[in-house]
């Protein structure tokens, strides 16, 4: 696996290569983004909240995640 750091234009990335180590970021006030074959996900941690995004669009945000398992284990089905 390798990890880019930069600002997102070329070339301004320095890659990283952990091999087949595991990753764990932590403190990521910017976002991470992870690069598949399916499109482009990403995590960030803003205003308290954790959001995830898919192609840039938001997903789902820590607020309505929370709200959401709220209602399941509150209504179970």
């Amino acid at each position: 696996m390798k990890i880019k750091i930069g600002t997102g234009h070329d070339p301004e990335w320095t890659e990283i290569n952990v091999g087949s180590h595991e990753v764990l970021i932590q403190d990521a006030f910017v976002g991470v983004g992870i690069e598949t074959d399916c499109g482009l996900f990403g995590i960030a941690a803003r205003d308290g909240v954790i959001e995830v995004m898919f192609d840039g669009k938001l997903v789902i945000d820590a607020d309505l995640m929370k709200s959401e398992i709220s209602t399941y284990l509150n209504h179970p089905k």
